[in-house]
């Protein structure tokens, strides 16, 4: 199935003939679906989680889809000045995208959902049990992605 034939959250781009993210390659904006899928991992622990990374592998899936179309100028210093801000997981599929390594961005994107889906039930076993309100609950995930557990009841 292509990219086009499917979408994350919705049908409000699957409606029309001539998607969105056609006309930015047929007008030679391709570099704009490498900043989508940049975007979309970038904000996935603070904003809509799974749905984010979905998103994230969907552009990404159309990115390989159209590899010969995307042109972007890598500025090192750039990615290095933004990935540092992410956890390790999330930094490492920034730049396989940006540097145009889509498939293997889809891969890591693929393990960090198992990942999450996997610790999903122990994280809303520990609120549960610790008593931690549903709106900390992204951060308890962004403690969990790093690498840190959660041992005792917040003060």
């Amino acid at each position: 199935m292509t990219a086009n034939n499917e979408q994350i959250g919705g049908d409000h781009y699957k409606i029309r003939g001539y998607q969105p993210w056609d006309f930015f390659l047929d007008a030679n904006l391709g570099s704009g679906l490498v900043a989508s899928a940049i975007e979309y991992t970038a904000r996935w622990r603070q904003k809509n989680g799974i749905e984010d990374l979905k998103k994230a592998r969907h552009f990404c899936k159309k990115l390989s889809e159209n590899e010969s179309r995307i042109n972007v100028d890598i500025n090192q210093e750039a990615l290095d000045n933004f990935a540092i801000q992410f956890y390790k997981e999330d930094a490492q599929i920034i730049k396989l995208v940006y540097e145009g390594y889509y498939l293997c961005a889809m891969c890591d994107i693929d393990e960090l959902i198992k990942k999450t889906e996997e610790l999903a039930p122990a994280v809303n076993h520990a609120m549960v049990e610790t008593g931690i309100d549903e709106q900390y609950k992204h951060v308890v995930m962004q403690m969990i992605g790093a690498g840190y557990a959660l041992t005792e009841t917040p003060a």
